[in-house]
C-alpha cells in the first residue's frame, strides 16, 4: 500500500545517502534490499543496488540487478548503458555493444555511448566499425582526448600509420602531457621507417613517464635501426633492469652487441633471451633467437 511505497522510497533515499560514504556499503546494500522488498517493482532500486554490486565486484549480480531494472523501465538510458559497461568488463563486448545500441536509440547524441560501443566493436577487432562509432562520437565532442587516441590506435590496427599519426597529433594537442599517446604515436613511426622522429616521441614520453618499459624497448629498436649501437645497448639495458624477464630486450641487445663486435656478450644476450622465450612459450621469438644463435655460432666464437 500507499505507507510500504512511502518507506521503499525512504529506504532509497538512505542507500543513495550511503552511496557517498566510505566503507558503509553493507549498510547501503541492505537499504536497497528492503526497498525492493517493500517495493518489488521499483526500478531505481534495482539500479543502485547494480552499481553497488559493480563497485563490489559482483559483476554477474549486477547485470541482474539491471536486467531487472531495464524489465520494469525499459526507457532508461542509464540501465543500459551501466550493464553494457559491465559486460565489456566481462568481455561479453556482443551483448554490450546491444546495450551500447539501446543507449543511442534513447540518447542519439550520447557521444560516450558511441565511445564505448566503439571500444567494444575494437575488442572484437571491428576496427572499420568501431572507427565509424569514435567518428560519430568526436563530431559530438570534438575534445575528446581519449576518444581521439583510441580512434589512431584502431586506424593503426587496420594498418593505416599516417591516419593513426594525424589522430595522435590531434590528441596530444589536446593533452599534451599524456606519456602513452607519444609512445603509441612513435610506435606508429616506427612502422613508417621515421625512426628519427619514432625516438623524439619516446624522449617525450620517457620524461613524462621515466619508467615505461616498451619505451625504451621501442626507442632501443629505433635507435638499432638507426645505427645508433652504444645508446641503443644503454636502452635495452634499462629496459632489463626495470623487467629482467623482458626476452626481447635481451634478443635486440644481443643483435646490437654483434655491430660492436661483442660476440661473447651478444652469444650470452641470445642465450637469455632463448632461455625466457622457452619458458613463455613464445614459438616466433624462439625461431628468430634459434637463427640468430646459428649465424653466430657459424661465424665462430
Amino acid at each position: 500500500g500507499i505507507n510500504d511505497e512511502l518507506a521503499a522510497h525512504a529506504w532509497l533515499s538512505v542507500g543513495s545517502l550511503l552511496s557517498s560514504e566510505s566503507n558503509r556499503e553493507q549498510e547501503e546494500l541492505s537499504a536497497y534490499n528492503k526497498a525492493i522488498r517493500l517495493k518489488p517493482d521499483y526500478a531505481e532500486a534495482y539500479y543502485n543496488r547494480g552499481n553497488l554490486k559493480n563497485v563490489l565486484g559482483q559483476h554477474d549480480s549486477a547485470i541482474s540487478d539491471y536486467d531487472e531494472a531495464i524489465r520494469i523501465k525499459p526507457d532508461n538510458p542509464l540501465s543500459y548503458n551501466n550493464r553494457g559497461v559491465t559486460k565489456s568488463f566481462l568481455g561479453q563486448f556482443e551483448s554490450a555493444i546491444a546495450d551500447f545500441d539501446e543507449v543511442i536509440r534513447l540518447k542519439p547524441d550520447d557521444a560516450e555511448a558511441y565511445a564505448k560501443r566503439g571500444i567494444a566493436k575494437g575488442d572484437l577487432g571491428q576496427y572499420e566499425a568501431a572507427i565509424a562509432d569514435f567518428d560519430e562520437a568526436l563530431r559530438l565532442n570534438p575534445e575528446d582526448t581519449f576518444v581521439c587516441a583510441t580512434r589512431g590506435r584502431a586506424k593503426g590496427s587496420l594498418g593505416q600509420y599516417e591516419a593513426a599519426i594525424a589522430d595522435f597529433d590531434e590528441a596530444i594537442r589536446l593533452n599534451p602531457d599524456e606519456a602513452e599517446t607519444y609512445f603509441i604515436r612513435g610506435f606508429a613511426k616506427m612502422q613508417l621507417g621515421q625512426y628519427e622522429a619514432a625516438i623524439t616521441d619516446f624522449d617525450t614520453g620517457i620524461q613524462l613517464v621515466p619508467d615505461d618499459v616498451d619505451a625504451y624497448y621501442y626507442r632501443a629498436a629505433a635507435k638499432y635501426e638507426l645505427g645508433q649501437y652504444e645508446t641503443a645497448i644503454a636502452d635495452s639495458s634499462v629496459v632489463i633492469q626495470l623487467d629482467p624477464d623482458f626476452a626481447e630486450a635481451y634478443a635486440i641487445r644481443g643483435a646490437t652487441k654483434i655491430h660492436l663486435n661483442l660476440i661473447l656478450e651478444a652469444k650470452a644476450d641470445f642465450q637469455k633471451a632463448l632461455e625466457l622465450a622457452e619458458q613463455a612459450d613464445n614459438k616466433s621469438l624462439i625461431t628468430e633467437i634459434e637463427e640468430l644463435l646459428q649465424t653466430l655460432l657459424g661465424n665462430g666464437d
